[in-house]
């Protein structure tokens, strides 16, 4: 007898978690009359097993809301994440995999352990899911900034970057052990192709998660690991060339060698494929992080893995990409359209630090400008000079000024409610309370005197 699907809705469910065997998660899709997706993965689940531990299954013939939910969005996903993260060193990888039945969840999250085991949970929101994606590629783990930096790369220029890469270390490496200043052979004297060689088939033939080249062949699914003839890294060289990362005479730029060092210095190094259905339509977005000590770099790929050619690598902010990501859970191939409308700046070319200076100096110009004085700020006093060098003309024009002035014991002022445009009341108020200031001189007025002392203009 077959569950009916539960009534409880996902934003009514809790994250949950469940380790069951591989014979545990077959009975679970029986449970559910539900046939585990077409895919390699399932294709070796044994036999359904007979009964299914107590924190799983309700009753005799269905499961707890949250295990349905789960295995319901397993069964048929319309998106799906895997992700790769490598730490440079780690002799094993960190897989993992998630899928959905629409943009904004439930997650199912699916990894296997050493011993066999499937290790399930159920994320009700996205918010746990981007947490889970942080811990596993370090989005958040140091410090990261849209620095305008922007390359793109081909399979070919990234085997040759990775050989620099390794072969910096090794410089570094060698000037540690003789405790001299780093050589920086790369930097120093033209790149040997020969050497650039060596680096790449260590790398490849014998693989090291602390060489930068095992690490790409890994993260790229095997796109670097192709072609590796002296011919092919030269190609490379000078495409990084073209791209501002080497110079005309074959030395690595400093650009370049901040990137370099970027790689060689990465503590993690993932890969991430957004996979999306819509019927027969199936859109891909393939992504590369790689967290350095002092920054971010986001790679993404022109195609899925085993056709893609080439990738856009930028260093990038954690908001930066935790936004294209999220775009690509969003809707796959938005995601890949958001970092290829990114700010691209080519290292080689200084506009993007003059542009950079511009908008900093824009601040401290805008705070250069003088500040237009208040129309409805009370006038000051004026300076007792000027006082003194006024007083025979004020003196003068008294008796034209009392002739035009009217004594007016009480004045009509005018007062705008706030918050009502164009309302206005009158009240009446002394004068003295009005005008406090000389209208004549400026000169502050006395409490309850009928003539400024200053300049003796009549009030």
């Amino acid at each position: 007898m077959s569950s009916k699907p539960t009534s409880s809705s996902p934003s009514d469910l809790a994250p949950a978690r469940f380790i069951l065997s591989p014979a545990e998660v077959a009975g679970c899709f029986a449970v559910l009359g539900a046939a585990p997706p077409d895919a390699q993965l399932y294709a070796g689940l044994p036999e359904p097993a007979t009964s299914l531990p107590n924190h799983v299954r309700r009753g005799k013939a269905k499961l707890v809301a949250e295990a349905e939910c789960l295995f319901r969005v397993l069964a048929a996903p319309t998106q799906s994440i895997n992700v790769s993260s490598y730490r440079p060193g780690s002799p094993v990888s960190i897989e993992a995999r998630f899928a959905c039945d629409g943009a904004d969840g439930p997650y199912a999250m699916l990894s296997i352990d050493e011993a066999g085991d499937w290790d399930l949970a159920l994320l009700t929101a996205r918010d746990q899911l981007m947490a889970i994606l942080d811990d596993l590629c370090g989005l958040t783990a140091g410090p990261a900034q849209d620095s305008g930096f922007s390359v793109r790369l081909s399979t070919k220029a990234l085997t040759a970057l990775a050989a620099i890469a390794d072969r910096l270390s090794e410089d570094q490496l060698q000037s540690r052990l003789a405790r001299v200043p780093d050589l920086m052979s790369v930097a120093a004297a033209p790149i040997d192709l020969t050497d650039l060689t060596h680096m790449t088939e260590l790398g490849l033939d014998r693989p090291d998660t602390r060489a930068v080249v095992t690490l790409m062949a890994l993260v790229s699914a095997g796109a670097i690991a192709g072609d590796r003839s002296l011919e092919v890294l030269e190609a490379g060289v000078r495409e990084l060339g073209a791209s501002g990362l080497v110079d005309a005479e074959g030395r690595v730029t400093t650009v370049g060698l901040g990137v370099a060092s970027a790689l060689s210095e990465a503590q993690v190094v993932s890969s991430l494929i957004v996979m999306a259905t819509d019927g027969r339509d199936v859109t891909v977005d393939w992504l590369m992080l790689i967290r350095a000590p002092g920054g971010l770099l986001l790679g993404v790929w022109d195609g899925p893995p085993g056709r893609a050619a080439s990738l856009v690598l930028s260093d990038v902010a954690a908001d930066t990409a935790f936004a294209i990501v999220d775009d690509s859970l969003a809707g796959s191939a938005s995601g890949r359209a958001r970092a290829a409308s990114a700010p691209k700046v080519s290292p080689a070319s200084p506009a993007g630090k003059a542009r950079s200076r511009a908008k900093a100096a824009a601040p401290k110009a805008a705070a250069a400008r003088p500040r237009r004085s208040k129309p409805d700020a009370p006038p000051r006093a004026a300076p007792k000079r000027a006082k003194r060098a006024a007083a025979g003309t004020a003196a003068t024009a008294k008796s034209k000024t009392a002739s035009r002035t009217r004594k007016a014991p009480k004045a009509a002022v005018s007062q705008r409610r706030p918050g009502k445009r164009g309302s206005t009341t009158k009240s009446r108020r002394p004068a003295s309370a009005a005008a406090k200031h000389c209208v004549k001189c400026g000169a502050k007025l006395g409490r309850g005197k009928k003539f400024c002392t200053q300049c003796g203009h009549r009030i």
